[in-house]
């Protein structure tokens, strides 16, 4: 069974996303650009119908680093409930696209619109030729159908063959078709048109020999989808970069103003650098696209604890999620985005929930508790340590112990009882501390060590015998203190100001705290070993107890 009531894991396996991914979108920049094609898509809708006849094109660029969540919007919009029935969306990644030939590009794009869109616009024209057929008698559109005296007999109906057209058991009469478009529609169009009813737009679209002839295809596919669904084209075109062919055709796809159509390009900033670089004409109409959507920004904590909120209730289905449980894997997040660069990206942090999710399971665990983080991490990233520590912390160790920090009544005297382990394992090993010097002048230890919240907290250990008191006074320290030069006041107010011996001031950064709790663990437990050893007395002599 799956942690926190989940039905199945709801977070992709896979480094790039699936159909069954894209479905849902978290994030708060990624919902905002979302929200802004919809509404360019509606504005060209409401313009075209206030405005007829005229043409209406629309490009915007998404632009962002590798990982940032791109490709995850632009393939959610093929889902999008909300344009469903305003638009007909082409996906096509030029990533995969080899060789960039214009027509290898072309075919690409007609193979990237949905199978249902096309079924559905196949339907709409078969049902318009049915209607001119049955209401204004027109016997070259019951041709189209190889509707005859003997479907009379028989009773079928034109709407009984237009189904066995499109369940493909019979097929159509293309010449006839081409008589009864010959005067409403252009060469172009009817070549498109043939193609869509014969059912291999989207499989084995026609191959184009040029530039010109791509451009006239796609703009007469563009007409078509107005017409007979009243709908935006929209091309949303992935990795794009500075590949000569490639600028070529998108360069004349803008200058020609594609009727009725969104051109949505979707580029890295090198990417685009490059093109700035390389055709300063491409370059200048990118910089006048009508939206530029950067998703700077999309791979801060705020934005991935979002992703990662959005795949759980998508996997919760109804169910409510427990405050509790939400906020205790938050801060696991944040823990693990804080100390590990590597997790600092929407693609890296879902890979870990993924596998983290699996060995809860395994587990039997309810939750993804900081065993189940370690063994997580462990096995989808071997090596991995956490740079700045001098103890061999193990990474749910780290977790446990930088939760535990976050609360000063639960540290403070954890502090003070590591402190004593640590003098007290150096003075066993020939180390001169300052202990002895403190319990003969009746003196104290003063502290300051991050809280993992931003913070700062002052502690006053008291060293003397027989006293084992320890108060926290949280301190407020600004980011150009002077507080390593040792001054007292800085870290704590102290009531013992006649002491004839100044009182030892100990800066203690986050992760020499958990070194400090994690060796006192050891320490009490009997469990140190002689490399364990060596780094505690090396962590005593950078806290500068001896």
């Amino acid at each position: 069974m799956y942690p926190y009531g989940l039905a199945e894991n709801p977070f992709p396996s896979a480094p790039t996303p699936g159909d069954s991914d894209i479905v849902h979108l978290g994030g708060k920049r990624h919902k905002k650009a979302k929200s802004l094609v919809i509404s360019c898509i509606k504005d060209m809708e409401n313009k075209i119908q206030q405005e007829h006849g005229t043409t209406h094109f629309r490009l915007i660029t998404v632009i962002q680093d590798v990982g940032s969540g791109k490709t995850h919007l632009a393939l959610h919009l093929r889902s999008c409930s909300e344009l469903s029935d305003k638009a007909m969306l082409s996906f096509t990644d030029l990533s995969q696209l080899l060789p960039r030939t214009i027509n290898n590009f072309y075919r690409a794009m007609m193979k990237g619109f949905q199978k249902h869109q096309l079924d559905q616009l196949r339907h709409a024209i078969l049902n318009h030729l049915r209607e001119r057929a049955e209401q204004d008698g027109e016997k070259k559109c019951s041709k189209i159908f190889g509707y005859g005296f003997l479907d009379k007999l028989k009773g079928n109906g034109l709407e009984h063959k237009m189904r066995l057209v499109l369940e493909n058991k019979i097929s159509h009469n293309n010449k006839a078709l081409n008589e009864v478009l010959a005067q409403r529609f252009s060469e172009v169009e009817i070549a498109m048109i043939q193609s869509i009813v014969g059912n291999k737009l989207g499989l084995n679209p026609p191959e184009v020999s040029s530039l010109e002839e791509m451009v006239s295809n796609v703009s007469a596919l563009a007409r078509l989808n107005l017409t007979f669904l009243g709908r935006i084209t929209v091309f949303e075109i992935d990795e794009f970069d500075s590949d000569r062919q490639s600028m070529d055709l998108l360069k004349a796809m803008i200058n020609l103003h594609l009727p009725s159509t969104l051109l949505l390009l979707v580029l890295t900033p090198l990417a685009y650098e490059e093109i700035r670089n390389s055709n300063a004409s491409l370059y200048d109409r990118l910089e006048k696209a009508n939206y530029r959507i950067d998703l700077a920004g999309s791979n801060t904590l705020d934005e991935i604890c979002d992703i990662v909120l959005e795949y759980m209730t998508y996997g919760r289905s109804n169910n409510a999620t427990d405050d509790s449980e939400q906020a205790d894997l938050l801060r696991k997040i944040r823990i693990l985005y804080d100390e590990f660069p590597d997790f600092r990206n929407i693609r890296s942090m879902v890979n870990v929930m993924y596998h983290a999710v699996e060995h809860a399971a395994e587990n039997g665990s309810q939750t993804i508790d900081e065993k189940t983080l370690d063994q997580t991490i462990a096995s989808i990233y071997p090596g991995l340590k956490l740079r700045e520590n001098l103890m061999p912390v193990p990474i749910s160790e780290f977790i446990k112990i930088a939760e535990e920090s976050m609360s000063v009544e639960k540290i403070k005297s954890r502090v003070e009882l590591a402190i004593r382990a640590l003098l007290s394992c150096a003075s066993d090993n020939g180390r001169a501390t300052k202990a002895a010097i403190l319990r003969k002048n009746g003196s104290r230890i003063d502290l300051a060590y991050d809280d993992f919240v931003g913070g700062k907290t002052g502690l006053e250990c008291s060293i003397g015998e027989g006293n084992a008191g320890c108060v926290g006074i949280p301190v407020v320290q600004a980011p150009s203190d002077n507080r390593a030069k040792g001054s007292d006041k800085q870290v704590s107010n102290s009531s013992n100001e006649n002491q004839e011996q100044s009182p030892t001031c100990v800066e203690i950064d986050r992760h020499k705290l958990v070194d400090l709790i994690y060796f006192s663990d050891k320490y009490n437990n009997n469990q140190v070993g002689k490399d364990d050893l060596e780094r505690a007395l090396a962590l005593g002599e950078s806290l500068n107890l001896y």
